[in-house]
């Protein structure tokens, strides 16, 4: 449906393919360094203790195909179920188990499992946004920019996914009107920090400098939720920021809506 351009990186970071990284709005996503792989075959009637054995299996499996590769760098996890589809988990330790395991052929019962989801082993102090419903009247760069510029007191972006509509390529290649108002942006924390404060993160992003501006949310993992106690009036705000939800209690509720009395 969707075509994602990477935009612009510095070097000598790497990126790897836009696919692999989770969706900040998705709380299905694979984790990072996972390569999930889906049964092929009917799973409806598989008892428990055949979901062991399946999973003893895969992981022979694996230490029989990758000898050279250390038991501890690639770990199948047990099976889960997510709708009507049967998964496994492998878990890697480092980027190159994680390369490696790609072409595992693993089967169980005689069907064979295919590989459906991948999440990249990048660092903990990176960190994955969305902004959508941009106006898709603002140029590009500007809008990029704008994002760079609003998450620079956390973060420094490293590489931005502008998202097409597949539809409309035209030889490969995106045309700017078939912007969708949708980017990703993959930051990395400042200095030696191990992980993102994501406490410090703002909850939107004011693009007030934009020909076309607009407030929008700004999506990452770890993000606290809208208020919802203010009037829909009221200009959105994430529900830590919230004054009106300060009661003496400590709760982020109005004092009105407390069951303790003050």
């Amino acid at each position: 449906m969707y075509h994602a351009e990477l935009r612009w990186f510095p070097p000598p970071r790497q990126i790897w393919n836009f696919r692999e990284y989770p969706d900040p709005m998705r709380p299905d996503s694979v984790g990072r360094g996972t390569r999930r792989f889906r049964f092929e075959g009917d799973h409806r009637q598989l008892t428990p203790q055949y979901l062991n054995l399946m999973l003893v299996e895969m992981r022979g499996q694996l230490l029989a195909q990758f000898a050279d590769l250390p038991a501890r760098d690639a770990i199948a996890t047990a099976p889960l179920g997510i709708n009507s589809s049967l998964y496994v988990d492998v878990l890697a330790r480092n980027a190159e188990a994680y390369r490696i395991i790609k072409d595992a052929n693993l089967s169980a019962f005689g069907q064979h499992f295919h590989l459906a989801f991948s999440g990249a082993p990048f660092p903990p102090n990176q960190l994955m946004f969305r902004v959508n419903n941009i106006d898709i009247r603002n140029r590009l760069v500007p809008v990029l920019n704008a994002i760079r510029k609003e998450l620079a007191r956390s973060v420094r972006i490293i590489a931005f996914w502008a998202m097409y509509h597949r539809a409309t390529m035209v030889n490969g290649v995106a045309t700017h009107n078939d912007f969708t108002g949708i980017v990703y942006a993959l930051g990395e924390a400042h200095g030696n920090a191990v992980r993102v404060d994501t406490a410090r993160l703002p909850g939107f992003l004011e693009f007030d400098q934009l020909d076309f501006p607009r407030r929008l949310p700004v999506f990452f993992e770890g993000r606290p939720d809208d208020c919802r106690v203010c009037k829909p009036r009221a200009p959105k705000h994430l529900s830590t920021e919230c004054q009106a939800g300060s009661c003496r209690c400590g709760g982020r509720h109005p004092p009105r809506q407390c069951f303790y009395r003050h």
